[in-house]
Order: structure tokens, then sequence, then C-alpha cells
């Protein structure tokens, strides 16, 4: 389902699952492990007890996204995203150095990662 819905469209539906108990839940209704997140605008999205194993992340909003208390996120996956100051990480992950950057130095410097690598956006 969520490959039909635009980047926006999936923070919206995001934030709706967690806000009806469908996901951050001990038992969620929804999955997110290996879900296609790319492009998605998760600006102040509240995602705690979300399991974000394997999702895909590339070029992810998460802006003032509120991320503590998720499971599986690692460095790697958060690399390829935007993000701030204002982002709430768990205290084993670091945070990128590109997030204290504007949104466009950091959009600039994350295509630059995509390119560096050959990363298979499809």
């Amino acid at each position: 389902m969520l490959q039909e819905v635009d980047g926006n469209g999936k923070g919206s539906l995001l934030t709706f699952l967690h806000g009806a108990g469908l996901i951050g839940a001990e038992n969620p209704a929804v999955a997110l492990i290996g879900a296609n997140l790319r492009g998605t605008d998760l600006r102040e999205a509240y995602l705690h007890g979300a399991n974000l194993q394997g999702a895909h992340l590339l070029r992810a909003d998460l802006q003032e996204a509120y991320l503590q208390g998720t499971s599986g996120l690692t460095e790697e996956q958060i690399e390829w995203t935007i993000g701030s100051n204002k982002t709430r990480l768990e205290e084993d992950l670091n945070r990128p150095e590109q997030w204290s950057k504007s949104f466009l130095e950091q959009l600039t410097i994350v295509e630059g990662l995509i390119d560096a690598d050959n990363i298979d956006e499809g």
C-alpha cells in the first residue's frame, strides 16, 4: 500500500496510523519493517515504538521527528536522510553531520552520497 502513496501522503498516513494505535504499539497492526519510506515527509512525526528495521529511508525528511523508542533504526539508514538538531534519536545513534546544515545543503549532500555509491532508488 505504501508504494502507491507519495512522500507527503506517506507522512500523513504514518501520523494517522500512529494516532490510531496501529503502529508503535506493543503488537502493531501495521509493521514498518522493510517499508519503503523513500522521500517521505516525516517532519515532526512521532514514531515512538515503531519498528523501522530495514525501512528504506532514502531522502526521507526527518526534521523534528521523534524517533526515540523506535527499534531497528540504524545510523546507516539515517545517513541518507534529511534531519535537524531537533530530530530526537535514540542515545546510541549518532546524528549525521549534515543535519546541522540547511535543508537544501542536506539535499545536495544526500544526492551526492547516492551518486557516489550508485544507490538503486527503485
